[in-house]
């Protein structure tokens, strides 16, 4: 049978760097696939197209990744989306079509696309090295889109390039089967993918950015020698991938696409385009935004001050709409920010804006009023200073160099069972890079603290709690606005399958245990 394939690969403002070209080609057309196919330029086409569902609202550009944060103690939902507040509270349910189901679609979108370059690239005539780069992209974005369902679905139903259209409606895979899916995708990934991409397409994956989330789902999965392994075939390359001298830079605009951040999914400035700006969901009502996503006071707590001294904890109090005080709970001395910033760990100046703090964006200035926040704090990593929420021009980051050491450290203290300098060196790189003392006889206790200071509101503090089995614990003693909330261990490490979905496949999907 003969298929039609659309082309439309203006794909709305998911920017690999490099690519701005892209925004100017042909409007959409459809053509038939046996007239595609054909050139190298057919071939980038349809790469490109593989990235673009990441740049829906319910995706990446704006909230449904985004909003799986709130359901750590990182994070309060803000906004003024009902579904937000069911999953932050854990009440989600499989009817909340515009929470899973879009995103369910959207997912499957980009997997079918990368099936679609899987099936009909290699017997393509273009430039073998040409061909390899664009066989490994798509690897990795198949990966990819899988690994963003499995983190919140579990199990899923495995469609590789050669699974015909007759046998699509199939039953969930098991956990197991759908993390060896993932992985052996990103490890033909980083067979196919370079080490490196020139200026002009900077914003790929990378062999690193494959490796580094192999090195995550090994975590997750317990194969602690795997991630160890690959931890080290990306310090073999410190020529390219290292820590950035200054924390904050990894989520400046000026400083983007820089040794660190080993993937991220980039946005830009479009605008005529449909994209959704990412920032207006993080940026407070005062700076044009929607004013979603706001830390926690029991982040801001667990920063450390420079000098060793005892952590104190602070009350955010809101006097009117205008105006607030924030004061330490010990005493009750009001807290002056700018001191206390420059006394704590420099990750809690990149990561939170509190209350009266003013910033000069495109020639005006906006300062973020107590009335735009419950919690006294707003994201300060998808904040542009420069730019105010219609003009985004910010990246969400999905793996840092930090986090290897991070997790290689981890797996190394899982497997001996004790530290050693080996492991504590892991650690004290990340905390000399802002600034902190070295430890010693490094615990979980430790990396689990590191981990949230380093990684806090970029999305990874859920799962963490999860694997670690400390998420019913936490959230019990949770002090955010909705207060302490009820994990229920068996059921809440996983969000419930739309139920649009099971109804579509007539009962072949199989909800999630409890939903």
């Amino acid at each position: 049978m003969k298929k039609d394939i659309y082309i439309a690969y203006v794909f709305l403002g998911m920017t690999l760097i490099g690519c701005d070209n892209i925004l100017d080609s042909t409007p959409a057309v459809t053509i038939s696939e046996d007239l595609f196919w054909q050139t190298e330029d057919d071939a980038e086409k349809a790469i490109i197209g593989v990235y673009g569902p990441l740049m829906d609202e319910y995706y990446f550009a704006g909230h449904t990744e985004p909003v799986w944060d709130v359901q750590s103690d990182d994070l309060y939902r803000a906004g003024d989306w009902g579904d937000d507040a069911q999953l932050e509270t854990f009440n989600a349910n499989p009817e909340q079509g515009e929470l899973f189901g879009r995103g369910w679609k959207l997912k499957f979108e980009g997997i079918k696309r990368a099936n679609d370059v899987l099936r009909n690239v290699p017997s393509m005539s273009i430039d073998d090295k040409k061909k390899n780069e664009i066989l490994g992209q798509a690897y990795f974005m198949r990966a990819f889109h899988y690994s963003r369902l499995m983190l919140i679905h579990g199990g899923l139903p495995l469609y590789d390039e050669n699974l015909p259209i007759s046998e699509y409606n199939k039953p969930r895979a098991t956990h197991a089967e759908t993390y060896d899916f993932i992985e052996k995708d990103l490890e033909k990934a980083a067979e196919l993918l370079p080490l490196s991409w020139p200026d002009t397409d900077l914003g790929k994956p990378t062999k690193a950015s494959a490796w580094g989330l192999l090195c995550r789902f090994y975590l997750y999965e317990e194969k602690y020698q795997e991630v160890i392994n690959t931890a080290n075939k990306i310090f073999e390359h410190k020529d390219i991938y290292s820590l950035m001298t200054n924390y904050g830079d990894n989520f400046l605009v000026e400083k983007r696409n820089e040794k660190e951040v080993l993937f991220a999914v980039k946005m830009m400035t479009m605008a005529d385009s449909p994209a959704w700006p990412f920032n207006l969901y993080f940026y407070p009502h005062a700076f044009g935004g929607w004013n979603f996503f706001h830390p926690e006071q029991s982040l801001v707590d667990e920063f450390e001050y420079l000098d060793g001294s005892p952590r104190r904890k602070i009350k955010f109090q809101k006097e009117d709409a205008e105006n607030c005080k924030y004061i330490f709970t010990d005493n009750g001395e009001i807290v002056n920010w700018q001191k206390e910033f420059a006394k704590r760990d420099p990750r809690l100046r990149a990561t939170v804006v509190t209350c009266g703090e003013s910033f000069n964006m495109d020639g005006t200035i906006y300062t973020f009023p107590a009335g735009d926040t419950m919690t006294g704090y707003c994201c300060g990593k998808y904040i542009d200073p420069n730019h105010h929420a219609g003009l985004c021009n910010l990246h969400y980051c999905i793996v840092r160099m930090s986090d290897i050491y991070l997790m290689k450290a981890e797996a190394l203290l899982k497997q001996q069972g004790n530290s050693n300098a080996e492991i504590d060196g892991l650690v004290n790189e990340v905390r000399r890079r802002v600034g902190l003392s070295d430890i010693s006889n490094c615990t979980m206790e430790d990396i689990i603290h590191e981990r949230r200071c380093e990684f806090a509101t970029e999305g990874l503090r859920h799962y963490d709690l999860i694997r670690w089995k400390l998420a019913k614990t936490v959230y019990a003693t949770d002090n955010g606005p909705d207060g302490p909330r009820t994990f229920v261990e068996g059921k809440h490490e996983l969000l419930p399958i739309p139920q649009s979905e099971i109804d579509l496949s007539q009962g072949v999907l199989i909800q999630n245990p409890g939903y």
